[in-house]
């Protein structure tokens, strides 16, 4: 405001022209300092690993990663960037009615943030990483905000936070790994724009046979290899990134919806057309990600798990999109390669349907997924 936007506004007025070409960021202060010899540098404790977030508001200032610079200086810290959206916008995304849209849109963020196993997290804006620590779920990282590690690095006493979380992230083992995508099938952003018109048209073809309706309202996207490289390359055009840095984080954030060779991961969208209707429903439909099944026939039905990476609603409703994991078992794999029937279906209270025996293409798509262990 008193750098930019001011200024726009009374470009006559001297004083508000003086008070914007002394106004700072105050880590653009600080390397400004440290330019000049004047910032002491004599840190006495390391930080480890930080994950550090660039907030929007910081980006259009265009002064450059000063936050991170100066971090960087810290002895035996290793600081991993993370620059883009987190989602929140202000208070959008506390408002019920967004909340959930907007864990959505910052969940690469969390991702990222955890991909390096961080003893701290931070973000030049308090709120942005308050969603980010909440989008985390239980991580081991403390949240504090950049000048406060600045302290801590010159040997001021560790503050105390009500916020700090020492329980470990969940996970889920013995997974089979299947083909996931390289750093190397990615095209740049130039090559990116020339082919992205037949990329997209091959991607829609090639999602037809991964499209399952159940019911009128319910509709799962069995991802794949192909659907989530598309996403990956989609962001990093939309966020413009081209370092390598940033590239290997959207991978990191992206690669874990990939099938491993012995489950299906597919995205669940709850649709309704009308506004009101669909805010009544989503009330109505708590729970609902959890009663979709698959059944391999002569054997158990497979519920799924849902949002593994963060809750998705809340006491008053659910969100529109889920994202679940079906985890299938060597006879039950076995079984569909010998040509049992498969029906997918969801039992809510509120919600029911099941689909005929799939056929092919879908069941030809869906079996691309699986191998034998």
């Amino acid at each position: 405001m008193f750098k930019q936007e001011l200024p726009l506004m009374f470009p006559d007025d001297e004083a508000v022209q003086a008070v914007a070409a002394t106004m700072y960021d105050p880590f653009e202060y600080l390397m400004l300092r440290h330019q000049d010899q004047l910032l002491k540098t004599d840190f006495t404790r390391s930080l480890g690993k930080i994950s550090y977030h660039i907030p929007c508001h910081l980006r259009v200032q265009n002064i450059g990663k000063k936050t991170r610079d100066l971090l960087q200086l810290i002895p035996n810290t290793q600081v991993t960037t993370i620059e883009r959206c987190s989602g929140h916008d202000g208070t959008w995304g506390v408002k019920r009615e967004y909340f959930s849209d907007s864990m959505k849109i910052g969940k690469p963020v969390f991702n990222q943030m955890i991909a390096s196993d961080p003893d701290y997290i931070c973000s030049d804006c308090a709120i942005a990483a308050r969603h980010i620590q909440q989008g985390m779920d239980n991580h081991r990282a403390q949240k504090l905000h950049p000048l406060t590690l600045l302290c801590l690095a010159y040997g001021e006493s560790k503050p105390v936070s009500s916020e700090q979380s020492m329980a470990p992230q969940p996970s889920h083992e013995n997974k089979k790994s299947m083909a996931k995508i390289s750093r190397e099938s990615l095209m740049t952003l130039e090559a990116y724009a020339k082919a992205r018109q037949q990329f997209r048209s091959k991607v829609i073809e090639h999602k037809k046979n991964r499209l399952l309706a159940l019911g009128e309202q319910v509709t799962l996207l069995f991802e794949d290899e192909l659907t989530i490289r598309y996403q990956i390359q989609e962001m990093l055009r939309a966020e413009k990134i081209f370092d390598e840095e940033g590239i290997l984080q959207e991978l990191a954030a992206y690669n874990p919806l990939v099938p491993d060779g012995t489950n299906w991961k597919a995205t669940m969208m709850i649709e309704y057309t009308d506004p009101e209707e669909r805010a009544i429903k989503l009330t109505e439909l708590i729970g609902i990600e959890d009663k979709v099944w698959v059944e391999v026939e002569g054997h158990e039905k497979i519920f799924a798990i849902a949002d593994e990476d963060l809750d998705r609603e809340n006491e008053v409703k659910t969100s529109s999109v889920h994202f679940l994991r079906f985890e299938l078992n060597h006879a039950q794999i076995q079984a569909l390669r010998c040509g049992s029937a498969l029906r997918i279906g969801v039992n809510h209270p509120d919600y029911n349907a099941t689909t005929e025996a799939i056929e092919n293409p879908i069941r030809e798509a869906l079996l691309s997924d699986l191998s034998l262990p």
